[in-house]
């Protein structure tokens, strides 16, 4: 993968004045948005990501300690030249369970409240993240702001540290993911750079004449918003909590993996019903890996694409599926929070301001 398929050039003179028009066009948005849409803190940036900075582990959904993996975590590390550094219980194998979630809310206030760490990478999803909401020091996190990255399971920390400290986190690689060329490429450019004026799109591939990794336009138009979102079973079960997302004046972007189409469209449809699509921006929907129905006769007899049809295709904001996130080999790392804008026709996503400082 070339840095011309994922980033988009510019001259220097041409670049600086649409940035600036950007950034007009997205402060003078986000103030026409009601206050009782905006909802949001406010921004923090945590420190960029520079080579030799410490690294703190976090397991806050399914553990991983074998030699085997703690391997794949160090190699991703080395790579990228940053020390690792295992909270206390990151090895605990305690059997009980309230003792289990007590330890991983120990370790993620304690990877916060350590200055020599600079950024938390999550080792993998799975499932357990939600039980440590309660349990998070936010005027910790607030104040020692620094890079959270992770997916799937670990939306359910990012939406919320940002929603309730203002801090930007990271859908993004895990250290347990395949961090492929693509991957690699974005997550360096936004963790480790300036990514203001960063444009990202999908991988250009072709198997044949057909497109390996198509965008599907949902709604035509460019739109301007900050980014919240994540994976959608984990956003559907924190609705009506104290953690519920805020999605109004936001681009919302979604992303699951092995759910049957019935499943998906249920979980659409009571985000619909919670009204979490009726004031967006615009929106984006991810790859959706193992999808398929498993089941006969089929329950639902409509497809995960028909069902987006239904939801968006006749909302008065810009709307596509297909985008590289979440449970993707080629995967984006797209920091919640920023002000961003789509082009639903071309697929893309660009940041209107830099991720971090």
């Amino acid at each position: 993968m070339q840095r011309r398929d994922i980033f988009k050039c510019f001259s220097v003179g041409a670049l600086a004045l649409m940035l600036n028009k950007s950034k007009f066009i997205a402060q003078t948005q986000e103030s026409s948005i009601p206050k009782s849409y905006q909802n949001i803190k406010k921004i923090i940036k945590p420190k960029a990501l520079k080579e030799g900075d410490t690294v703190g582990i976090i397991s806050a959904a399914t553990p991983a300690y074998t030699p085997e993996e703690i391997l794949k975590i160090e190699q991703v590390l080395t790579y990228f030249n940053l020390k690792p550094y295992y909270p206390k219980y990151f090895f605990s194998r305690n059997n009980s369970i309230n003792q289990r979630i007590e330890e991983k809310a120990s370790d993620f206030n304690e990877l916060f409240a350590n200055d020599e760490i600079k950024a938390i990478f999550s080792i993998r999803g799975g499932y357990g993240s939600m039980h440590i909401l309660d349990k998070i020091d936010y005027k910790l996190v607030e104040k020692n702001p620094k890079i959270l990255i992770g997916y799937s399971d670990i939306t359910a920390l990012l939406i919320s540290i940002f929603q309730k400290t203002g801090l930007i986190t990271f859908h993004g690689p895990m250290l347990l993911s395949k961090f492929t060329n693509y991957s690699v490429e974005v997550f360096r450019g936004v963790l480790f750079g300036n990514s203001e004026g960063l444009i990202l799109t999908n991988p250009n591939a072709r198997s044949g004449i057909r497109d390996v990794y198509p965008i599907r336009t949902l709604k035509n138009g460019i739109a301007q918003g900050r980014l919240i979102g994540g994976n959608l079973s984990l956003i559907t079960a924190m609705l009506g909590t104290d953690f519920d997302i805020k999605t109004d004046g936001r681009i919302l972007f979604l992303e699951d993996t092995g759910e049957e189409p019935y499943s998906i469209d249920r979980m659409l449809a009571t985000l619909a019903l919670a009204h979490k699509f009726d004031n967006l921006s615009g929106f984006i929907w991810g790859k959706c890996n193992e999808c398929n129905q498993k089941g006969a006769p089929p329950i639902w007899d409509f497809s995960i694409e028909q069902s987006l049809d239904y939801y968006f295709r006749n909302r008065t904001y810009p709307s596509f599926s297909g985008l590289m996130i979440g449970h993707t080999d080629e995967q984006l790392t797209l920091p919640i929070g920023i002000n961003a804008e789509i082009d639903a026709s071309k697929g893309s996503i660009k940041f209107l301001e830099n991720a971090v400082e």
